[in-house]
């Protein structure tokens, strides 16, 4: 059978992440508030199965959540890890290590700053 985003989930979780700062959305989630809780458990549901459908096609070893999300992956580390794996065909669920990047809102920043060096020392 095939399966839909439902779009209410998507648009509460979407308006959601909009008005709000990963971080203070994260502080939120570790205070109890539901809404930010239930926000960060479908954020993980399709992150982790856009990052499968990624991980099959690139054959890549290692994936890595930056940006603003880093800072919550206490929020979502866990459930993310669990679909992702779920979503992986059996040969990938061990191949594939998945966990929060090392810098912050800086990743995008360095990767640009090491493609040029490359480019720019070939």
């Amino acid at each position: 059978s095939e399966e839909y985003i439902q779009p209410s989930r998507m648009c509460a979780v979407g308006i959601f992440f909009f008005f709000a700062d990963s971080l203070i959305i994260a502080q939120l989630a570790r205070d109890g508030n539901p809404e930010a809780r239930r926000a960060f458990q479908v954020l993980a549901e399709f992150l982790a199965a856009a990052l499968a459908h990624a991980a099959k096609l690139l054959d890549c070893g290692q994936i890595r959540v930056g940006g603003g999300l880093s800072g919550a992956w206490d929020c979502f580390g866990d459930e993310l890890v669990q679909q992702f794996r779920a979503n992986l065909i059996p040969v990938l669920r061990e191949a594939v290590e998945i966990g929060p990047g090392n810098h912050d809102d800086d990743a995008g920043m360095r990767g640009a700053a090491l493609l040029a060096q490359e480019l720019l020392s070939s």
